[in-house]
Order: structure tokens, then C-alpha cells, then sequence
């Protein structure tokens, strides 16, 4: 099981708390860096190996589509069966990882091709959950969580940040798009997987604190 958190200029406190909620939770941990300025770089690299991770530096920003692609090429390099994909303001609550691992194992035991679970988000600010939700030409469908221990929720979409990815998954159903750079980058992968034929989870029990974008 490996991590793998996206960083640009990110802010050093907040991913710190980030890694170090998913560390005990996965075997490696990796921050790819987006391009950050070079005076951030030291700081980022010390607080990468106090955690107990690496960190994957990359010149420029190449889009969140393209360091996701390097992590999980990183991932496969050591064998990882399964990634997990992080925010740099991504916080996982302690049993996050066990919550969506035991999701996924009970529905493919029940037969279902699941390309991955994820998490239900809760606003840092507001405290408020995303829903997860079904799309349709009849319009989206918004999946409350509140049914009790246990529930989860077929979904067309995931948000990346916290979902879980087994390795074969991404072998047939391909990379992120890095032409997308950063937008609806979750949101191409998860309909190309719903496309060819798999699954989407979404795991109440499982939560993720998350920092729902400014405009």
C-alpha cells in the first residue's frame, strides 16, 4: 500500500498533519512536488523525511494528472499492490485506510469489479459532507451518508483525494489524463472506468477531512 500526496507550495503545517494521519496507515508514503519554489524545497524535503516518507521533486508544474502518474509509476516500481491518492490539505482520519480496504475486499468477494473506494469529505471549515452522487440525463443524484454502520454508496465519481486504487485497476483502465493539467482530472478517470465496466465506491465510515476549494 502506497501514498501518493501532490504538493504545490503547499503549506508546510497542514501536510505535515496530512502524512502524518496516513503514515501508520499505508507501507510508503510519497509527496510528489509540483514545481514548488525553491526556497520552499528544503523545509518540504526535511519535513518529508522526518515523517518517514520520500519526496519526488519535479522541475516545473506539470498538472496534477501527470505527478499522480509519477506516484503511482513510483508505487509499481516497489510492488505496491494498491495507491492511495492524497491532497497536500488532505487529512485521514485514523482508520481511513481500513475502513476503505475492508469496503473494497467485501465487494469483490460479493463480485463486483470495483476500480476504487473513497472516502466520505468533510469540509475542514463548514464540517459539512460532500455527498456523493450519481449522474444521469435526468440530472445528479446526491447519496447522503446516515444509514448507519457500514453503508456505502455506488457513485459515479470520486473525488482523487483519498481514493484507494488497486494496481491492476489502473493497468486496464489506463493513467490520469495529463492533457486535463488539473480540472475534472477525478472526474475523466472515474467515467472511463465506469465506461469499461467497473464500480465506484463510496464508504461512509471511511472519512477524509478535506478543504473544499476557494473560487
Amino acid at each position: 500500500m502506497c501514498a501518493v500526496a501532490v504538493s504545490f507550495r503547499p503549506d508546510l503545517a497542514l501536510l505535515c498533519a496530512a502524512l502524518r494521519a496516513c503514515r501508520s496507515q499505508v507501507d510508503d508514503v510519497l509527496v510528489v512536488d509540483n514545481g514548488s519554489p525553491d526556497a520552499q524545497r528544503p523545509g518540504l524535503r526535511a519535513l518529508v523525511a522526518e515523517v518517514g516518507g520520500d519526496l519526488l521533486a519535479l522541475d516545473t508544474n506539470l498538472g496534477i494528472a501527470a505527478a499522480q502518474n509519477r506516484g503511482i509509476a513510483w508505487a509499481r516500481e516497489r510492488g505496491a499492490s494498491h495507491v492511495l491518492l492524497l491532497d497536500q490539505d488532505s487529512v485521514p482520519a485514523p482508520d481511513m485506510v481500513a475502513r476503505l480496504l475492508q469496503a473494497l475486499d467485501g465487494a469483490t468477494r460479493a463480485g463486483q469489479r470495483v476500480a476504487a473506494v473513497g472516502p466520505r469529505l468533510v469540509d475542514r471549515r463548514s464540517r459539512v459532507s460532500t455527498p456523493f452522487v450519481r449522474i444521469s440525463v435526468a440530472g445528479v443524484r446526491r447519496l447522503a451518508c446516515g444509514g448507519g454502520p457500514g453503508q456505502t454508496h455506488e457513485t459515479d465519481f470520486l473525488v482523487a483525494s483519498g481514493a484507494l486504487i488497486p494496481l491492476p485497476v489502473l493497468d486496464a483502465v489506463g493513467p490520469m489524463e495529463e492533457g486535463l493539467f488539473i480540472d475534472n482530472v477525478d472526474l475523466e478517470w472515474c467515467f472511463r472506468a465506469r465506461a469499461r465496466g467497473y464500480t465506484l465506491l463510496g464508504v461512509c465510515d471511511a472519512v477524509l477531512e478535506h478543504s473544499v476549494g476557494d473560487q
